[in-house]
């Protein structure tokens, strides 16, 4: 247990004066830079945003081969021209998601590179950073989809790959596409049709060190963290299974894209 998880206690549970409510609104700690830092507000002030852009070289350039991950690209332009990557998910066959067994953890910082090679998930890196550059704050995904099923799950990860090509997860998020517009009622999909998801990871702080690169995936399962979506409409405990055809979207009509803060 931390220090400041200590006077947090000693003040709210045995009320001693540790001068624990004359700190920072926010304190937060920065991977990679491993550093403690404070601020008034989350995001914390002087961040500002930036979007990259989900490109490739042709269709399916980000899908995974099995044998190594798929090639796809952040790009800070949007494509002049459009895109698409497409992957099925089987709800019998669910990707992983890794956690620490022996802690019961689920937002650890594990090692996702042979996990990467999945032919259903897609992976989108930038180039290597010629400095270091650190984001602060929550990471929004905006992507356009269509499928041929009812509904499906969409799971993003942001990872930081270093110069080996180790992929180590940083932050992640999950969405139900139903719920692409709010919780209160489900929105099935139609076969033939592009719908706009947009989904919020985890909050993060890192700073990428030179030579490492940024990396978004995105799939449709995570074993150990949720249960296969049936994609159906009855959801995750329906008696029917169906394999969903899943195609994301990208380029100037569709722009499907990485949204992320970046500090000082």
């Amino acid at each position: 247990m931390d220090l400041l998880c200590m006077k947090w206690l000693e003040h709210f549970l045995k009320g001693r004066d540790t001068g624990i409510e004359k700190t920072a609104a926010v304190e937060y700690y920065t991977l990679g830079e491993n550093q403690w830092k404070q601020a008034q507000a989350w995001p914390p002030e002087g961040t500002e945003e930036q979007i990259f852009y989900l490109d490739g070289d042709c269709d399916d350039t980000g899908v995974g081969t099995g044998r190594e991950q798929g090639k796809g690209i952040l790009s800070l332009e949007c494509p002049g021209s459009s895109g698409q990557d497409s992957y099925q998910y089987d709800p019998d066959d669910p990707s992983t998601h890794i956690i620490d067994v022996s802690e019961n953890e689920l937002e650890t910082p594990e090692d996702y590179t042979e996990e990467e090679k999945r032919r259903d998930i897609l992976c989108f890196t930038t180039p290597a950073f010629e400095r270091p550059v650190t984001i602060t704050g929550d990471v929004t995904v905006k992507l356009f989809v269509s499928c041929d099923c009812p509904d499906t799950d969409l799971v993003v990860r942001i990872t930081d790959v270093d110069e080996n090509g180790r992929s180590v997860k940083l932050a992640d998020g999950v969405l139900g596409c139903k719920y692409r517009n709010g919780f209160e009622k489900p929105e099935y999909m139609e076969v033939g049709k592009i719908y706009e998801v947009s989904v919020r990871t985890t909050k993060i702080s890192n700073t990428f060190r030179s030579g490492h690169k940024m990396r978004l995936t995105i799939t449709s399962s995570a074993k150990n963290f949720i249960f296969p979506n049936s994609n159906t409409e009855l959801g995750f405990d329906s008696p029917e299974k169906r394999i969903a055809n899943v195609t994301v979207h990208r380029g100037k009509e569709y722009p499907s894209s990485v949204c992320v803060r970046l500090e000082g």
